[in-house]
């Protein structure tokens, strides 16, 4: 009920400030006076580039006949990387992604998939951010990925159908997808359905452990057939009375579900005897959330300034069930060990933010309240007859956090300079009741771009960026939630985490608009890391948790060189090399890394509407905590066939053509951990899809770069 009267009064004071504001003309004037200067222009020859760098972001066009999907796209977005973690843009995790400005808010492989849904037909360009303005939330610490979908601008409607299979040793999947959108006179009208079904996946594990001062011997192996299904239904209705008044409502369902089944084998032996364990885990999860997003917003045609109100709610309800069946034998003894857990969650999530922006000066006010109420229960089977409730593993967290935000924003451009500086000032309350944790802070967040310009027709330009941002801990690391991947091992999180602090600052050359050389910084205090431990009670078990690190700085240069040698070949190579200095505690030493990450393309464009894609991709020995992710090399091809003008795609391709598997190493106190992972959808897989585009009435055309608005994003849990 306070969160309805909260919504209420925002709208009736909003209303209020509309009303209390000078009567606009009925129609909407032109009234933009430029002031016009001529120019010498030498002979040039253009040729067309889908990627181009302003001074604050990266501008990618996307062609609707490409037959690529939001990853693959973003793949080619000079500085992205992906992983089942999330984002990072030019080696800073934690970037946010944003479709037609509303937020997405998934996280790990769910986003993953929500991207896979995506598609060419239905993208009109994607914005590379890799630093957030001061309008944008403080948490987006890792830049932020703009997606902006097509739509009619005149009457009539289209739509695309698309079904790609990932085949492969021991993987299938299975992607229909499907979108529409209509337009007639004020009203527009769009909806979208995804579904990724994925009936096997296996994968297998083994580890290796090299004790340092004890004479033991460890081995353990491990396999697992994981089937999941995730399904999206997303629809919008616009609504245009005249020329300064738009209305918007949207509601989108996620649903996903998955099961786990898994075994492992460990032995662990002294010079005395040698403990075998077979461990039968059986886990199951599901659940589904729904978002509805409303938008209001009002244009003074005096003034050229826009009045926007946004608010959405997003409720999501998960629930899990496992089982878990050891069997420990050394010479006669044996034990059998059989367990259970159920575990639910709900979050319940509102914003509201009123925003007004002209010209070149913004600012506005955001009010976030986030509830999440976690249970998870434990029961062993004792005597062979009953289930026993076991406290110590179980858990119940009430969790609350509410955060209020107000920022301001100017911009102005002199001859060759152009500057936007801004300031955005966010309190914060956060509470969890079991755990008696109540913390409360205010902070400030700066944020700065400069550019200037070499030449009038800005061949060479070079920009400077500065932003303070915070890193909330995700709510899958606060979860004290232990699940168990073998008897030796486990994961669990940690609720006292701190947020983390950054400072990051960067100096960009750009040549031609898509030449591009960086260097920078960007500065942790209190970064969250996975952290390796022993268990105390059995300090052969290990477990992965999250900490603070004290400090962390990454030192970087980035380079984006796109090359067109002739109009049949495209050529790209992104190339990111960085300096990784850890502060783990203030008493250690620095512990310093260098890294890199490299990322080739080649398109060539071939008779018969053909088209052969290749691309590389390779990082260097990763560090986190005390634990290596070893270096990663893959490489793929893709072949693409295009019928009756566009409108049927045929596509075919191998991923990971030479099967490339990861493994990372994990170093505690009294032993080395050396593990080895080969998961079928990771490995080498065929890709085979077919589209279809459709339609009636003139096709969507393309309209110049805008600075969409941002919203808040939160860490929902996998």
């Amino acid at each position: 009920m306070k969160r309805l009267v909260f919504l209420y009064l925002l709208y009736i004071g909003s209303i209020a400030l509309l009303y209390a504001m000078p009567t606009a003309p009925p129609a909407l004037t032109d009234s933009i006076h430029a002031t016009l200067k001529t120019y010498d222009l030498p002979e040039i020859t253009v040729r067309s580039s889908k990627i181009k760098r302003n001074a604050d972001r990266f501008i990618m066009q996307v062609t609707p006949s490409s037959g690529k999907n939001g990853i693959e796209l973003l793949k080619e977005a000079p500085g992205v990387w992906l992983s089942d973690k999330g984002i990072s843009i030019n080696g800073a995790s934690g970037a946010k992604v944003y479709i037609n400005g509303q937020e997405v808010r998934l996280e790990g492989e769910l986003l993953y998939f929500r991207l896979q849904s995506l598609q060419s037909a239905d993208i009109q360009r994607i914005e590379i951010l890799p630093f957030s303005g001061a309008e944008k939330d403080a948490n987006a610490q890792g830049g932020a990925v703009y997606i902006l979908l097509r739509k009619p601008k005149q009457k009539g409607w289209q739509g695309h159908f698309s079904l790609m299979s990932t085949i492969g040793h021991s993987v299938q999947q299975y992607q229909p997808n499907g979108s529409w959108h209509a337009h007639w006179d004020k009203w527009d009208w769009y909806a979208s359905a995804s579904i990724i079904w994925k009936p096997e996946d296996a994968s297998d594990w083994n580890e290796d452990r090299i004790y340092r001062q004890t004479v033991k011997q460890f081995q353990s192996t491990g396999a697992r057939k994981q089937t999941s299904d995730y399904e999206t239904f997303r629809s919008g209705i616009i609504f245009s009375p005249d020329t300064l008044n738009t209305f918007g409502l949207e509601v989108e369902y996620f649903r996903h579900s998955s099961d786990n089944p898994s075994h492992s084998r460990d032995a662990i032996s002294n010079r005395h005897e040698t403990v075998y364990s077979h461990g039968n885990y059986h886990q199951k999860s599901d659940y589904d959330m729904t978002s509805v997003n409303f938008s209001y917003q009002h244009r003074l045609s005096h003034s050229c300034s826009t009045l926007k109100i946004l608010a959405d709610y997003t409720g999501k309800h998960a629930k899990g069930k496992n089982r878990y069946n050891i069997l420990r034998q050394a010479g006669d003894y044996k034990k059998d060990t059989l367990y259970r857990s159920q575990t639910k969650a709900d979050y319940r999530i509102i914003n509201a933010d009123v925003s007004w922006n002209s010209k070149s000066f913004q600012t506005g006010a955001k009010y976030t309240q986030t509830y999440t109420d976690n249970t998870s229960a434990y029961e062993g089977f004792r005597s062979g007859t009953t289930w026993t409730p076991l406290p110590d593993f179980g858990y119940t967290r009430d969790y609350r956090e509410q955060i209020a935000a107000w920022y301001a924003q100017y911009t102005f451009t002199r001859r060759k300079w152009s500057v936007k500086a801004g300031l955005r000032l966010e309190y914060t309350h956060t509470s969890n009741r079991e755990n008696n944790v109540n913390q409360r802070y205010f902070d400030w967040f700066p944020h700065m771009d400069v550019s200037y310009a070499f030449d009038p027709l800005q061949h060479w330009m070079l920009a400077g960026q500065y932003g303070k941002y915070i890193e909330r801990p995700a709510f899958a690391a606060l979860n004290p939630n232990r699940t168990q991947t073998s008897d030796y091992s486990y994961q669990i999180g940690n609720p006292w985490l701190k947020p983390t602090y950054i400072n990051r600052f960067s100096l960009t050359l750009i040549y031609k608009y898509r030449y591009t050389l960086t260097i920078g910084g960007n500065l942790h205090k209190n970064l969250i890391r996975e952290f390796t431990k022993q268990d105390e009670a059995n300090p052969d078990i290990a477990y992965v948790t999250y900490e603070n690190h004290h400090r962390e700085n990454h030192w970087f240069v980035a380079i984006s060189a796109p090359w067109q040698p002739t109009g049949w070949l495209n050529l790209t190579a992104n190339f990111i090399g960085s300096r990784q200095d850890i502060y783990m505690n203030p008493e250690e030493e620095r512990q310093s890394h260098w890294l890199y990450f490299i990322r080739a393309q080649a398109e060539c464009f071939l008779p018969w509407d053909l088209s052969l894609e290749m691309k590389y991709s390779g990082t260097s020995r990763l560090h986190s905590g005390n634990s290596e992710i070893n270096p990663y090399h893959t490489a793929d091809i893709r072949l693409q066939k295009k019928f009756n003008q566009g409108k049927w795609i045929l596509t075919l391709g191998i991923d990971n053509l030479f099967d490339r598997s990861s493994s990372y190493a994990c170093h505690t106190e009294d032993y080395e951990r050396d593990i080895h992972i080969h998961t079928a959808s990771q490995g080498r897989t065929w890709k085979i899809g077919i589209a279809w585009n459709f339609g009636k009435g003139k096709q969507a055309k393309k309209t110049e770069v805008e600075k969409g608005k941002f919203s808040q994003r939160n860490r929902l849990a996998d």
